[in-house]
């Protein structure tokens, strides 16, 4: 565990409202999105995720992280997901395997992910303001360019623009990882 996740874990610890909500902001899509490709059911996806963030509030002076957050929040959500499935009485165990084994592979390819994401957010860091915000639109909160656009006061057209040069530049500083960026862009 880094010393930001040591830090971050103290102040929920200490019930600190700004963690909380850096916690929040950090994960939530991400979670969400992860419980939901499993569930294939949004509103189960969205109640199993609020419900983790709620309980990590509740019991905070209880936590026990050893490892990164990420991959404890991942981890709980793989969990929880998994009971989830359980509680709607899958009698036939080959596919209860099966979903489970699918979850397990998809979770720890997820926090192998990380580390390629790390790498991207250093290149991401670097990029110019204007197009570290468009790319920040398009690819996690998932913006159309209309609404990029709209957001940040520019057209849409110079939205497009700006998401080349993104996507450029991370070619260019990560071209061993060029295929698999492009599927973590598109997904």
């Amino acid at each position: 565990m880094d010393s930001n996740d040591v830090l971050l874990v103290r102040q929920l610890k200490d019930r600190k409202e700004e963690a909380y909500v850096f916690l929040f902001r950090q994960y939530y899509n991400r979670l969400y999105r992860f419980a939901a490709h499993y569930l294939c059911d949004p509103d189960a996806a969205h109640d199993i995720v609020q419900g983790l963030f709620a309980d990590i509030f509740e019991k905070s002076a209880e936590l026990n992280i050893t490892t990164s957050v990420k991959s404890y929040l991942f981890m709980a959500t793989r969990n929880r997901c998994l009971s989830f499935l359980r509680s709607l009485n899958i009698k036939d165990s080959y596919n209860q395997n099966l979903l489970e084994a699918h979850l397990y592979s998809d979770t720890v390819d997820a926090i192998e992910n990380s580390s390629l994401l790390e790498e991207l957010q250093v290149v991401v860091d670097r990029m110019p303001p204007k197009m570290k915000e468009v790319f920040r639109l398009r690819v996690i909160e998932v913006y159309k360019f209309k609404e990029i656009a709209e957001e940040l006061g520019i057209t849409e057209n110079n939205a497009k623009v700006q998401m080349n040069g993104a996507i450029r530049m991370i070619r260019e500083k990560l071209p061993d990882l060029k295929k698999r960026l492009f599927f973590l862009i598109i997904w």
